[in-house]
């Protein structure tokens, strides 16, 4: 299995961190959900903030647009390492749960991943 950095890049005992196809394709969609766009210089438009979404209220119009805005962006900076099959956002309370199904194209295999967020 091919090792890849670890992202975010870390050092560990003067080495560079490694992680496994599966790991990584998790850690770089979790990085696109929660870099709000604007963060990174270079990259002015990486990144959907979901942590700053649970201040709309998430009706089912907003819901419709919370899903169409981390698909797309996952499409565009994930799409080299993994297909998004689809993208599904819930609200409970004060927290907002992204649920991402894809075809992971490292490992070959199918996958999903939960993330959540919440005011407080």
């Amino acid at each position: 299995m091919n090792k890849h950095l670890n992202a975010p890049f870390a050092l560990r005992d003067n080495t560079v961190q490694t992680v496994e196809g599966d790991l990584y394709v998790e850690q770089v969609i979790e990085q696109v959900l929660f870099i709000q766009q604007g963060e990174r210089v270079n990259r002015p438009t990486f990144g959907c903030g979901i942590a700053y979404l649970v201040f709309d209220p998430l009706t089912s119009p907003t819901a419709g647009v919370t899903e169409h805005l981390v698909q797309s962006q996952l499409q565009d900076f994930v799409g080299d390492v993994a297909d998004i099959l689809s993208v599904k956002a819930e609200s409970s309370g004060s927290e907002l749960h992204v649920t991402v199904s894809y075809f992971n194209k490292l490992t070959g295999k199918p996958a999903h991943s939960q993330y959540s967020t919440s005011t407080g």
